[in-house]
């Protein structure tokens, strides 16, 4: 399968590595189909890349990577409201990353995660009821990853260096 993207260019994938978003993201209820690309496969931050739409990309970082104490309670209740009929353990969780520029300090949106069954890549972002955290938290790594929902899952992602050929994420 091949897409073109506005900001990385040709994609040939395979068209098994497509996630499903039945529900589309928040905000974006007519984007149902995307790949996962990143530049290494133990780089906890990649790109959301739209299927359909070659100008519709955005950052994502497994929450997992993050420094921010999240609690379990939370990424349960993530996985849970996802309506994907799965375990946490079979889920990637990630937060939209926004870095607008030098000057300004980058954040994650943490009170809306996305979630991935890995093994059925069907999607969907929740929106959490009961947490402390909001759309823009301070973006900083963790020194260590604790239990890499995205990283441990190869099968996850596309790695761009065969994705996209030279193209630097």
């Amino acid at each position: 399968m091949r897409i073109v993207s506005d900001r990385f260019g040709e994609i040939d994938l395979d068209g098994r590595d497509v996630i499903e978003f039945p529900r589309g993201l928040v905000g974006l209820r007519q984007e149902r189909r995307f790949i996962l690309l990143r530049k290494t496969p133990d780089s906890p931050v990649g790109w959301l890349q739209s299927i359909t739409t070659p100008a519709l990309s955005m950052p994502v970082v497994s929450v997992d990577a993050l420094a921010a104490d999240i609690p379990l309670a939370d990424m349960i209740d993530a996985v849970a409201q996802s309506g994907l009929n799965a375990d946490i353990d079979e889920c990637a969780v990630m937060a939209v990353l926004c870095a607008p520029g030098a000057t300004t300090a980058a954040t994650v949106n943490l009170l809306a995660p996305i979630v991935v069954n890995a093994t059925t890549r069907q999607g969907a972002q929740v929106i959490l009821e009961r947490t402390r955290f909001c759309t823009q938290e301070p973006f900083a790594l963790a020194t260590t990853n604790r239990k890499q929902f995205v990283i441990q899952r190869d099968a996850m992602a596309t790695q761009p260096s065969t994705a996209i050929g030279a193209t630097a994420l």
